[in-house]
């Protein structure tokens, strides 16, 4: 078993910060010193909360001079409020450190281990960003004096001091202590805010490693094997799921421990705008992590193979599946849910980097779709894959017409709108001339071929992930054609008991085999999900600013020209491939009624997983023996999380995400286009 140590792995570097400002868990042999040294810089933080305190009432009455000091107060006062918790909480954080260290805890493998290591990589990053940038903004206050104020003396904070800048060393005492005390503020919300975190992404690590514990969980029924090692590999399963009940219950503890109504992220809004944005980014980030991986629990108990244990097993599993069932989530003050917040931007070449850096799971995932178990059995079976593709590729196809056509009255304008002059198609710097013909011909095709080129790019890459969703959407489809399948077992005395018997045993092959089917689709779409998640998320966010945008650009522009045509041909395209990914989302989620446009506007749907559990529910199961009845029981209750492919892991591909854009880009639009009028 593994010596790594949880608490120094997570918390080194805030430990080695807070224990340099005396603000750490205090040893039990601590000395007058070291206490002293601790109220000292507790005490130096509330006395630089009194300064501002009094400077308010000073000024109390003058709108402008209380806005401009209210930012700090309001930082100031959330981090004493964090310090002072901290202190007096300190036996609960010795209790947390301690469960942090505890066997339950601790990795039993490499690839355990690397997934601790993983995460508190990935949490020390965005905490040393927030550090990187504190620190940086406390050098921008220190500067501030010294180059916007340089004709006079003033403090670098607005705030009433017991010294007179005009006067020395009065005026280098008073800016050292602002400086000083800021500067010490800065490290110590970065030490408070590292724990808290870390903290959280350390439950995130021991959800990760309960989900590898499970996936470890050995087939029983392989060929070869006798009876005494099914046995022995049926009892180390079940110890082997036990251990991750126990971890799992351990985690709820933990979590439970740390969160209380004295929330220190609660306060953590009442900031500054510059530094707080980044110190919100992450809390929200750790808080989205933790219920995002906690919710992938159920999913990865189901893909183990349950079907093949003993009944203990099973109703072990069932409890935990539907205890697990339940997402753990970070609220601040018991009532702020923390989640990822949405970033904006949108770019081809992001696309393109992206495909090409996952060029192994694009490999991997060509590979899935080549799997024996994807592999049509029957001419209904190819039917059905041959219906889905052809039904995206018309789609993709429309797209790339749009998309073409956009480009085309791009590369028309300047000989219509612009004839009396040349000019190129794009308004963006180049290193060529349009007064020389030769010059202006090579400006003009590297535009017009560029924007083709990044026309194709955006239909090839968005082809290739919506295929794959597709390509899911079918092979659900043809998991309920093989559920349908299932035959019945009549109760007749003319059927003799070896035919019923045999009846059975194919029924349970056969429904082991939609298991097996429907637990490879999912491991599909998450490998699909984490490759191109991030492409799709910034192509959502993008879209919101590129059709309020247009939109804008449509009013002010002359509507007989060339411009008027293209912009709305692009506003369609641009809609186009928004309505693909949105579509095809829901294809994955719902069951298709009809042709596609009367399918998305349709109010009465029915997601997909809810369609394979209703057919899983009308097959003959009552007719079937007890195992039959068992696994289906289990996998119903399993398929209640349906399969939702979401953007960036947050906002799911669905109509109402389509419509939700929609309503965001007009909202935007309408506040440009009233701005623009005046």
């Amino acid at each position: 078993m593994s010596t790594l140590k949880s608490e120094d792995l997570y918390l080194n570097r805030a430990k080695l910060v807070m224990k340099y400002l005396g603000v750490w868990v205090p040893a039990a042999n601590e000395t007058i010193t070291l206490k002293s040294y601790r109220l000292f810089m507790i005490f130096l933080q509330y006395l630089f909360l009194l300064f501002q305190i009094i400077y308010i009432f000073q000024v109390w009455g003058d709108l402008e001079a209380v806005s401009q000091a209210s930012y700090l107060l309001f930082t100031q006062a959330c981090l004493c409020f964090k310090i002072t918790v901290l202190q007096i909480n300190v036996d609960l954080l010795k209790d947390l450190l301690n469960r942090m260290n505890s066997e339950i805890f601790l990795p039993q493998s490499r690839e355990q281990e690397r997934i601790l290591k993983r995460q508190a990589k990935r949490i020390k990053q965005l905490l040393l960003a927030f550090m990187i940038s504190s620190q940086t903004t406390c050098l921008l206050w220190a500067l501030k004096p010294l180059f916007d104020d340089a004709g006079s003396r003033n403090f670098p904070f607005d705030m009433w001091m017991p010294v007179r800048p005009e006067f020395s060393p009065q005026y280098e005492l008073g800016f050292a202590f602002q400086l000083l005390t800021i500067c010490t503020s800065a490290y110590m919300y970065f030490g408070a805010d590292s724990i808290a975190l870390s903290m959280v992404i350390f439950a995130c690590a021991q959800l990760n490693i309960i989900k590898d514990k499970i996936l470890n969980i050995s087939f029983v029924h392989v060929q070869g094997r006798s009876d005494i090692e099914k046995t022995i590999i049926v009892s180390e399963n079940n110890k082997k799921l036990i251990d991750c009940i126990k971890q799992h219950q351990a985690i709820v503890s933990y979590f439970l421990s740390q969160v209380d109504w004295r929330s220190m992220q609660f306060f953590s809004i009442l900031t500054y705008l510059s530094v707080m944005i980044s110190q919100l980014f992450v809390c929200c980030w750790c808080g989205h992590e933790l219920t995002a991986t906690s919710e992938e629990l159920p999913t990865v108990l189901y893909k183990c193979p349950w079907y093949e244990q003993d009944l203990q097993f099973m109703r072990t599993l069932r409890v935990a599946a539907m205890r697990m069932g339940r997402p753990t989530v970070l609220r601040a003050g018991h009532y702020i849910s923390l989640s990822r917040p949405t970033f904006v931007a949108a770019s081809v070449c992001y696309k393109v980097a992206v495909f090409i850096l996952h060029k192994k799971n694009l490999k991997s995932l060509l590979e899935y779709m080549m799997v024996d178990i994807f592999v049509p059995q029957s001419a209904v079976h190819s039917e059905i894959l041959i219906t889905r593709a052809r039904k995206v590729k018309r789609l993709c196809a429309v797209f790339l017409v749009s998309a073409f056509m956009t480009c085309s009255l791009w590369a028309s304008m300047p000989w219509f709108d612009e004839a009396e002059t040349r000019s190129f198609p794009f308004k963006i710097w180049m290193p060529v001339s349009t007064h020389t013909f030769t010059q202006y011909i090579l400006g003009y095709l590297y535009q017009i071929v560029s924007v083709y080129i990044s026309a194709l790019l955006f239909f090839a890459v968005d082809s290739t992930t919506l295929s794959m969703i597709i390509f899911g959407c079918a092979q659900l489809e043809i998991v309920i054609d093989k559920i349908k399948k299932v035959k019945n077992v009549p109760m007749s005395a003319k059927l003799n008991k070896t035919a019923k018997e045999q009846l059975v045993k194919d029924s349970n092959e056969l429904f082991i085999q939609c298991i097996h089917q429907h637990q490879e689709v999912i491991r599909f779409v998450e490998l699909l999900e984490n490759t191109y998640h991030a492409n799709i998320f910034f192509q959502l966010s993008g879209t919101v600013g590129i059709i309020c945008i247009i939109g804008l650009r449509i009013t002010i522009t002359e509507p007989s020209s060339v411009q008027f045509y293209s912009m709305l041909n692009y506003m369609v395209t641009m809609l186009s491939q928004l309505l693909l990914y949105c579509w095809c989302g829901t294809e994955l989620t719902t069951k298709c009624i009809g042709n596609w446009y009367t399918y998305l506007l349709s109010t009465q749907l029915l997601h997909e997983s809810e369609d394979l559990r209703q057919w899983i529910y009308q097959c003959p199961w009552y007719e079937q023996d007890f195992k039959f009845r068992r696994s289906l029981v289990i996998a119903m209750e399993c398929m209640k999380k349906p399969i939702i492919f979401k953007a960036g892991h947050y906002i799911p591909l669905s109509r109402p995400t389509f419509v939700s854009i929609l309503r965001s880009s007009y909202s935007y639009f309408a506040v440009l286009n009233q701005a623009n009028n005046k």
